[in-house]
């Protein structure tokens, strides 16, 4: 009697060893999908404040004036 409660009782515990280690392994893949998402984020956020910097710089500022000007500049 006492042999099979005993075996029962490392049953649990090697299964409650196992559970921590899968639950662990989980977590730790949540953290990283979310800090590769959370970078991600940021790389996106950086990329537009660059963009409306680069935009504010170009006010102004024609493409297609400057492609003819250099046009011309070449065929004389």
């Amino acid at each position: 009697m006492q042999k099979t409660v005993q075996k029962e009782m490392d049953t649990l515990g090697i299964v409650g060893k196992r559970l921590e280690i899968l639950v662990a392994a989980r977590m730790r893949i949540k953290k990283n999908e979310f800090n590769t998402l959370y970078t991600m984020k940021n790389r996106i956020t950086n990329a537009i404040v660059v963009q409306d910097k680069l935009r504010e710089k170009s006010e102004g500022w024609s493409g297609v004036k400057e492609i003819r000007k250099w046009r011309e500049k070449r065929c004389l």
